[in-house]
């Protein structure tokens, strides 16, 4: 709710009526937050989080044509083993200790390594422009061969509107195809399919947001 100005005795000019707004700032991308190295195989560790405060999706720089995700800022996300890599697979328990990602021999060089159980959170919000489509390859990353079993899901304001199925190590990629026209929130989850987080390194390779042009409206003309 916008504060009211405080009382005065006299007259306000124009301008203290009217006061520019005050400048809008850009919330940085959300912050890495590490922990202490544990083993691979250890089951009990909490996940890594990246944050960001909730309901809060600010207009981003999707812009008409072909946005490629990694541009945008992850307004929150959580990650199973590690941090959430950009343009790497997930690695080990460091940062930026991936490899180039890639599914059944194919390399990406754009996109998000990620380890189950994982979630990455996205605004839809243009900037003068309406988002129509996204796409993406998944798939578990060559680096832990045919081990490694996961779900991809993705979810547009909060509604489920893809599941892949179980996909193991050596599976070809499976490609994301979902129309997003009106939609405000983007989420990516992968799960771990239910037989524990064991080498369940799992890529978003090549994720694009596409968008149109927002039709601004007529000036409104007086007769």
């Amino acid at each position: 709710m916008a504060r009211g100005f405080p009382h005065a005795r006299t007259p306000l000019n124009p301008a203290q009526h009217c006061p520019d707004p005050p400048a809008r700032r850009l919330r940085p991308a959300a912050r890495r937050v590490t922990r202490r190295s544990r083993s691979l195989r250890q089951r009990s560790e909490l996940p890594l989080v990246l944050y960001s405060p909730e309901g809060r999706l600010t207009t981003l720089s999707l812009t008409p044509g072909e946005n490629n995700l990694y541009f945008e800022p992850i307004l929150a996300a959580s990650n199973g083993w590690g941090p959430v890599e950009i343009d790497r697979s997930n690695g080990e328990q460091a940062a930026g200790d991936g490899k180039t990602l890639s599914i059944n021999g194919k390399t990406y060089t754009r996109g998000y390594g990620v380890h189950a159980g994982s979630e990455l959170r996205f605004s839809l919000k243009g900037t003068g422009a309406n988002c129509t489509r996204f796409t993406a390859d998944v798939g578990v990353d060559d680096e832990v061969g045919k081990k490694g079993k996961v779900v991809f899901q993705v979810f547009l304001d909060g509604v489920k509107a893809y599941d892949s199925g179980a996909m193991k190590g050596k599976d070809p990629a499976r490609q994301v195809d979902l129309d997003i026209t009106g939609k405000q929130e983007l989420r990516l989850v992968v799960t771990d399919a239910g037989n524990g987080i064991n080498f369940d390194h799992a890529d978003w390779a090549q994720p694009k947001i596409f968008c149109v042009a927002t039709t601004p409206p007529r000036p409104r003309t007086c007769r």
